[in-house]
């Protein structure tokens, strides 16, 4: 009996290949058409014929993303069941760009190219798209996204004045003497970060900016500024070292408070752009 990894409830929700679809029409859907907190009459199956979900389990998240980590990208329902998930697409999200390759629902509003339209990929199928991401689509469909790297030109970064910099060789090179209440350790680094405010649909709220690392951890990041800085995310890069590219992350931000001269802002990795 085949089963998903996890706690114990989860893990029977897999049943194996102890029966066959049952006595109907079937159709064959899309994994991420599972739509979450929906429970379907009838059991759900593989395209084998291999049972998956018992009838009436919820769909939550975590099945369905433990589904698609066993590469199974479709499943057949019945069809009643079909229609169901049908109609509740179409509550929720009448309004998500479906991918015209391989009808994925996608949290974005397509625009045009006006020079910071961002490119995002269909994570099944990974057609490119232009557009803004709608951030209430997002809360159910954001894993059917991937996000390219983010147009940033070096050249036209300011260059913080010498005060500015005195004041950062000061904070960074101290090492951090608080509790350490993070499951991550901290490093305290002084590095050059370009930085990109945009909000909650990743449309750009303000010039992009040359900021400098305090600290960085698996989880997050600090950088430190001349000026406050407050928006929902900001998108980094890290500049190129030798051989390697720029890597950029995304970073939601959750404060920024005064510290001497400066301002520190400091946030949570989300999500990496990719090439």
């Amino acid at each position: 009996m085949n089963s998903l990894k996890g706690n114990r409830d989860e893990a029977q929700l897999i049943l194996g290949r102890d029966a066959t679809p049952e006595t109907g029409v079937y159709r064959s859907i899309p994994t991420s058409s599972l739509a979450i907190g929906s429970s379907l009459a009838c059991a759900i199956y593989d395209p084998d014929g291999v049972k998956l979900i018992a009838p009436r389990i919820p769909i939550s998240p975590q099945l369905r993303k433990r589904l698609e980590a066993r590469n199974i990208e479709s499943v057949l329902v019945r069809d009643e069941d079909y229609h169901k998930l049908h109609h509740l697409q179409e509550e929720e999200d009448p309004s998500a760009l479906c991918c015209s390759n391989c009808q994925t629902k996608l949290p974005l509003h397509e625009s045009p190219d006006d020079g910071w339209s961002l490119t995002w990929l269909c994570r099944k199928c990974h057609k490119q798209y232009r557009g803004q991401l709608d951030p209430d689509l997002a809360v159910s469909l954001i894993d059917n996204i991937v996000i390219e790297k983010f147009p940033i030109d070096w050249t036209r970064l300011q260059h913080p004045p010498t005060t500015i910099t005195r004041a950062i060789n000061d904070l960074v090179p101290k090492p951090y003497a608080g509790p350490e209440r993070r499951a991550n350790t901290r490093m305290r680094i002084s590095l050059p970060i370009a930085a990109v405010p945009v909000d909650e649909s990743f449309a750009q709220v303000g010039p992009a900016a040359l900021l400098t690392t305090r600290d960085i951890s698996t989880e997050g990041i600090a950088l430190l500024h001349d000026e406050p800085l407050r928006p929902k995310y900001l998108v980094i890069e890290f500049p190129a070292r030798d051989r390697q590219a720029a890597l950029q992350m995304v970073v939601k931000v959750l404060r920024c408070q005064p510290v001497g001269e400066l301002f520190e802002i400091a946030g949570r990795f989300v999500m990496r752009p990719e090439e």
